[in-house]
């Protein structure tokens, strides 16, 4: 989306720092913050989590 992670953070009113350890995997993004980036994308928590559904 072309935007730098402060950016996004004042978009999903989350510190910079917030969204940079969630990058780079030294955070667990909380429910809220999974709610908050696919609500600031327009996707699902599957799509965001990279869950695919599997057939059976």
């Amino acid at each position: 989306m072309d935007m730098n992670q402060t950016q996004l953070g004042k978009a999903v009113k989350m510190a910079q720092r917030k969204i940079s350890y969630i990058e780079c995997g030294r955070y667990e993004p909380s429910i809220d913050d999974i709610i908050a980036f696919c609500r600031f994308f327009d996707v699902s928590s599957d799509d965001l989590l990279g869950l695919k559904k599997e057939k059976k």
